[in-house]
């Protein structure tokens, strides 16, 4: 028996790998004999610089940069002096993490700081470099990227302005890229998405994410007003219109600036760690798939992390069990071909304490699981 251990990050709480191994431990505990194969996986958001240097095999550098609204602090990022390739995550520098509520400045909260990641890798050396969305406090379109790595902006009449949050972008008439894409000659950006959702419109990044960052509901129709200027201001400049783009509006429009500004390539990051885990390779043989995340529902069919893997599962036939946190609409996630959908915080009212004890629930429910595998029978935890 091979069982493939291929949890993601549980948010505030238990790394990927953390996870893996809580899992890997509640399985040994059950007595189960089987080969285990533990591949903890990320999809853009959180999380996915430590997997994105164990994979690269890089080392952890920490450098002064920007936050959100402007403090300066330490963040990280990853690089490999001997393949010249980094990995940079946008919430190290640019999350909301980083925020108290009360400190949540949407209108003015920036991406500099993850341009400063991403400028100091270059500065090393880099040459190829993975630069992993999700998690940020921002809805800049990307601004602060482009103004950390040299890009300058003009406004009606001609004069250069330093744009800060998305309170200036209907300020930028014009940009110039000449320096920035003069940096970035002979480096190859690979942006790392967690979401398919397009720059605007009902499902852009104005929409969906602002209320997330802290914009009030009423403030919505301005930032899609000031999101739909800066994309044609990018169109003017570029040729490209990114309105529409798929996964253009990820952290606040990220993608959508780096692929038409920086000729940045854009992916899934579900499909991209998958790929880096040579999880096809291991679901070969495999007699079951054990993943996990902090919340599911139907949204996770849509490039997450669990759909993806539930469809790469039917199509070896290999059956798919997910441990996780909280469930919504469990049902129809059965019955999208997920074989068994394990509740690990069932019977934990406080938050807190399901936060705490994400570990030992995960181990506890592995365990279970391995003891119903070792007479022969499926998991039955249809909570």
């Amino acid at each position: 028996m091979k069982i493939l251990i291929a949890p993601n990050a549980f948010k505030h709480s238990v790394t990927a790998a953390q996870a893996a191994e809580a899992i890997h431990a509640g399985f040994v505990q059950s007595g189960l004999k089987a080969e285990y194969v533990l591949c903890p996986l990320a999809d853009g958001g959180d999380g996915s610089l430590q997997l994105l240097k164990h994979y690269l095999s890089a080392e952890i550098i920490t450098v002064n940069v920007d936050d959100p609204i402007g403090r300066t602090i330490r963040a990280q990022y990853a690089y490999n002096s001997e393949t010249n390739e980094a990995a940079v995550e946008m919430a190290e520098a640019s999350g909301i993490r980083l925020l108290k509520s009360h400190e949540l400045e949407p209108w003015k909260a920036s991406t500099k700081g993850t341009g400063q990641l991403i400028l100091d890798a270059i500065k090393k050396g880099a040459r190829k470099i993975y630069l992993a969305v999700g998690g940020s406090a921002t809805v800049d379109g990307g601004v602060g990227i482009l103004k950390a790595l040299g890009t300058r902006f003009l406004n009606k009449q001609g004069v250069e302005i330093f744009p800060g949050g998305p309170e200036d972008l209907i300020k930028i008439n014009s940009i110039e890229t000449a320096e920035s894409l003069k940096l970035l000659d002979g480096v190859c950006l690979t942006v790392v998405c967690d979401v398919e959702n397009p720059l605007l419109g009902v499902e852009g990044a104005a929409t969906v994410y602002g209320p997330q960052k802290g914009f009030k509901s009423e403030e919505i129709p301005l930032l899609e007003k000031a999101m739909t200027h800066w994309s044609k201001v990018i169109q003017a400049t570029s040729g490209v219109d990114v309105g529409t783009l798929p996964k253009g509006g990820a952290s606040g429009g990220i993608p959508a600036a780096m692929y038409a500004c920086c000729n940045a390539e854009l992916v899934s990051g579900s499909s991209h760690f998958i790929e880096m885990g040579n999880i096809e390779k291991h679901l070969q043989g495999a007699s079951m798939i054990v993943t996990g995340e902090g919340q599911i529902d139907m949204q996770s069919l849509y490039g997450k992390l669990p759909g993806e893997l539930m469809q790469l599962a039917k199509k070896y036939d290999v059956p798919i069990v997910v441990m996780c946190g909280a469930v919504k609409e469990r049902d129809k996630l059965i019955d999208a071909g997920f074989d068994d959908i394990i509740a690990i915080s069932k019977g934990i009212d406080s938050l807190d304490e399901a936060l705490m004890k994400t570990s030992e629930n995960l181990s506890r429910y592995a365990c279970e699981l391995g003891e119903h595998l070792s007479v022969g029978k499926p998991g039955q935890h249809h909570s």
